[in-house]
């Protein structure tokens, strides 16, 4: 797992400097070393903008959402309950081939699937519900939580190598404590696993950079301790006069002693880096192999915030939105509001065939033209769209 050099949403009591951190020559080129830190900086000032602006992009929209458009879709959701249960009704007088009834059938559970998503269903749907699927809606429910979670548990796997059970995460409620313990379990296994393969034989190849890891472990805890020890020094709040900036010289102190209790060299880089550039503009002078360290965290950092970037549609808080994500704000905002619109038309079609339901004494032509206008998939498809949708299938 990646340290973060930089955070997303800094304290803004102690905010960084809005221009970007980089070494300023003094009279002579800049080493390779040095402009690549500038390289770095800029790309993480950049993400980091670019985060900040989708995620206030995905929040707007968000709230255009639920101010303008969710309510068409409950109302679209109660209108397919409704056909559901009026076409289930019909079906028991309506004659109809084995075909026709069929996809009857498909469509009847189709619309209770649809409607799910963004209503609770009551007693009487999951009844219904029950008539026309397999399984029983309780039993559908725990399938698609245990597809979830081993969804969850495989994701978990990619991003740290370790393999949990997804029985654990198979839970709305989750026992926090279980999943910690069951963590730590496979940690340890991990660590246990990885100590017998240290007991092998090594190539020279793989020597040489345990070597280097060392000496690199080493130069960051060198790090650690004089970052530290230089920003204690200079900001001191006993050595200042003028109040406001004792004050954040004291605010700054508390960060910095929060970071060595923590042994966070990215932490206490980022406030070196924020402070000097702020007051002395020193970053000129840092040692090659130390700016080489820096270098190598600031990479890191530059792959996590690019991660970042990427998952930020991946937000639950944004799932209404998420296939907005890569267009502009302001293009964004109209295709909501033609998904409106297209949700109040589409609302009123199945309010039309509902009406004629209700209406009609012999239905098979008003239940022909709904399988016609509104069957859309075949019962044997998956089921990805849980996934995707808030409702009853949501974990």
């Amino acid at each position: 797992m990646q340290t973060k050099l930089f955070n997303i949403e800094p304290n803004k009591a102690v905010q960084a400097n809005n221009s970007i951190t980089k070494i300023v020559s003094k009279g002579k080129p800049l080493s390779k070393n040095q402009q690549a830190f500038n390289r770095l900086t800029k790309k993480i000032a950049n993400l980091k903008k670019q985060i900040e602006e989708e995620n206030e992009k995905l929040r707007t929209l968000q709230i255009v959402f639920e101010k303008e458009v969710r309510s068409e879709v409950i109302k679209l959701g109660h209108a397919k309950i409704e056909m559901a249960h009026l076409l289930h009704e019909k079906r028991k007088k309506a004659k109809l081939a084995k075909a026709d009834r069929n996809q009857l059938d498909d469509l009847i559970y189709e619309l209770l699937d649809d409607a799910f998503h963004v209503i609770s269903p009551s007693d009487k749907d999951k009844a219904l519900f029950n008539t026309y699927n397999d399984v029983s809606f309780e039993e559908e429910v725990e399938r698609q939580q245990a597809g979830m979670s081993e969804m969850l548990a495989d994701m978990f796997y990619q991003q740290t190598g370790l393999k949990i059970d997804p029985s654990v995460l198979n839970d709305k409620n989750p026992d926090l404590e279980k999943i910690q313990a069951h963590l730590e379990e496979r940690l340890n296994e991990q660590t246990r696993t990885d100590k017998k393969k240290s007991n092998k034989k090594k190539s020279q190849r793989t020597i040489d950079k345990e070597a280097r890891e060392k000496q690199k472990e080493a130069l960051k805890q060198k790090s650690i301790r004089s970052i530290y020890l230089s920003l204690a020094k200079i900001l001191h709040p006993d050595t200042e006069t003028d109040e406001n900036t004792k004050a954040e010289k004291e605010e700054y102190m508390k960060r910095v002693t929060v970071a060595y209790n923590n042994r966070s060299l990215p932490e206490l880089l980022e406030l070196e880096m924020q402070w000097v550039h702020k007051h002395e503009n020193q970053l000129a002078d840092t040692p090659e192999q130390t700016l080489e360290l820096y270098n190598d965290l600031l990479k890191e950092q530059v792959e996590s915030l690019e991660d970042d970037l990427y998952a930020v549609g991946e937000n639950p808080a944004f799932s209404n939105v998420f296939h907005l994500c890569g267009m502009p704000l302001t293009w964004a905002t109209q295709a909501l509001n033609r998904e409106k619109k297209s949700y109040i038309s589409t609302c009123k079609k199945y309010t039309k065939y509902n009406k004629m339901l209700l209406r009609e004494t012999n239905s098979r032509d008003v239940i022909l033209d709904c399988i016609d206008d509104f069957l859309t998939f075949d019962r044997d498809d998956d089921f990805d769209d849980f996934f995707l949708e808030e409702g009853p299938w949501r974990f």
